[in-house]
């Protein structure tokens, strides 16, 4: 009776859900709530000695990715919901990331965190020092209000070249394998490809995305530089591909951390995911790259448009 009954609640949220103005929106937004206790769990006040490994460095994910998600959908109910797409690379990037360490040995991937880690901080100490000065300065106030660690030059290239020196001896290059190297070897290489391009170029000063944003009125005779005709477009990329990079992300992490896995439920997870992006994909509405006006580009000779 309790399970016909469960199964009768289910039904009932699923068929709201489907009713509601923005059905995608909110069937990710309860896959949030329903994720919430595990990450809570895995993330929150746990069990062990302090330090730094794989284990720490992917419940770090998880967390990432949980605020990523939030901040996602928060961007996508603003006034400029164009902009929420910027979020899937971090994402699909921390994915690619915790799946990759995990078919590392354990002892392999514990020293590459350390020495990357190590090597991040050395370049941000010297990032800082050589700029805070002179941005003082730049005021006429005091230069030496600058932060200022007290490492030498030495002091910061070590980590570096510690770093270096195991990427290499692992046959990778100076700093380690590229984003694609790590989605190859991740199994997730066609994703990384599509992801790439639904969200790098939105933070890069990407020409394509420049001129995306020109609008012209022909009978006017005017035009107007604006993201507004992309924001549909882009907020449901955000929104369905969001979606199944976090619930990848989860599945992943569920895998890593059995005994809080029964915090979230199967079912509600299944519901959630399906309606946000097997029912694009079944109705053959998921969302594209390009708005169809991108697709009037012409394609005929660039010296030929420049001498007409």
């Amino acid at each position: 009776m309790e399970d016909s009954q469960r199964s009768a609640d289910l039904e009932h949220k699923m068929q709201a859900v489907l009713q509601a103005k923005d059905s995608i929106l909110e069937a990710l937004q309860r896959l949030i709530s329903t994720t919430t206790p595990f990450v809570d769990s895995v993330c929150t006040n746990f069990d062990r000695e302090p330090g730094f490994d794989r284990d720490m460095v992917e419940r770090s994910i998880i967390r990432r990715s949980f605020e990523s998600i939030q901040t996602l959908v928060a961007v996508a109910q603003s006034p400029h919901p164009a902009n929420s797409r910027v979020f899937l690379r971090s994402m699909m990037e921390d994915l690619i990331f915790a799946k990759w360490l995990t078919k590392l040995d354990e002892k392999i991937a514990d020293k590459y965190l350390l020495l990357r880690i190590a090597s991040e901080i050395s370049e941000t100490i010297e990032a800082q020092e050589n700029f805070l000065p002179q941005f003082y300065k730049l005021f006429d106030a005091d230069e030496k209000r600058g932060a200022h660690s007290g490492r030498t030059t030495g002091d910061l290239e070590a980590p570096r070249a510690a770093f270096r020196a195991f990427c290499k001896a692992q046959g990778h290059g100076p700093w380690g394998p590229s984003v694609k190297k790590m989605a190859t070897e991740a199994d997730l290489l066609d994703e990384y490809g599509f992801f790439y391009f639904a969200s790098s170029r939105s933070v890069h000063s990407s020409l394509h995305e420049m001129g995306r944003m020109m609008w012209h009125d022909f009978a006017s005779k005017t035009t107007t530089i604006s993201s507004t005709q992309l924001e549909p477009l882009n907020r449901a990329l955000a929104l369905v591909y969001g979606t199944w990079i976090y619930a990848s992300l989860i599945d992943h992490a569920r895998d890593r951390y059995t005994s809080q896995a029964s915090m979230i439920d199967d079912d509600e997870f299944s519901v959630w995911l399906a309606v946000a992006c097997a029912g694009p994909a079944l109705n053959g509405s998921l969302p594209v790259l390009l708005h169809p006006h991108e697709l009037r580009w012409p394609t005929g000779s660039v010296d030929a448009k420049l001498d007409g």
